[in-house]
C-alpha cells in the first residue's frame, strides 16, 4: 500500500498532511482521504481524459459514492479544492 503525503497552506497559515490510501486499490474498496480538515469544500475523482466521475462536497460524500461506484482500471486524479488552495493527487484502480 501506498501514502502520499503533502503539505499545503491554508488561510490561518497551517500546514496540513493529505492523505489518501489505500493506493493502489481495487473498485469498490473503502478510499481514506484524511488531514484535509475543512479547508477543501469539493473533491472530484477525474479520469485521464477528464471526465469527471464523482464530485462530492465533503470527504464523506466523496468516500461514500467512490465505495458504492464500479471505477474502471486505471489511473485517476482526485481534485480537493477549496478558498485557500487546490490539490491533485494520482490514484490506481485495480480490478
Amino acid at each position: 500500500m501506498y501514502k502520499y503525503n503533502f503539505k499545503t497552506s491554508v488561510k490561518s497559515n497551517q500546514v496540513s498532511k493529505i492523505t489518501v490510501y489505500p493506493n493502489p486499490l481495487k473498485s469498490g474498496t473503502a478510499i481514506q482521504i484524511e488531514g484535509t480538515g475543512n479547508a477543501y469544500n469539493l473533491i472530484r475523482l477525474i479520469d485521464c481524459q477528464g471526465k469527471i466521475l464523482i464530485s462530492a462536497d465533503s470527504k464523506e460524500e466523496f468516500s461514500n459514492t467512490f465505495n458504492n461506484r464500479v471505477v474502471p482500471t486505471g489511473v485517476y486524479n482526485i481534485h480537493l479544492s477549496g478558498d485557500a488552495a487546490s490539490y491533485n493527487v494520482k490514484i490506481i484502480v485495480e480490478q
